[in-house]
């Protein structure tokens, strides 16, 4: 185990509140696919886990779908 700490998927506006960004600036860079999202339901959420990997493993590709 890595003994990491990853906090459960986050709103939109939940993760750009506590990464100082703006919503608009955090939806652009969904829909660029630097930031991972996944869909519940009707909701799409931060995917932090994908976040939190692709730090630790730097050659880590992140990939949104759809």
């Amino acid at each position: 185990a890595l003994g990491l700490y990853v906090p459960p998927p986050m709103t939109i506006e939940q993760y750009a509140r506590l990464q100082g960004l703006s919503e608009d600036t955090l939806n652009n860079q969904v829909k660029r696919g630097y930031v991972p999202t996944i869909k519940v339901g009707k909701r799409r959420l931060i995917n932090t886990f994908a976040l939190a990997i692709s730090c630790i493993e730097p050659n880590q590709t992140i990939t949104t779908k759809e």
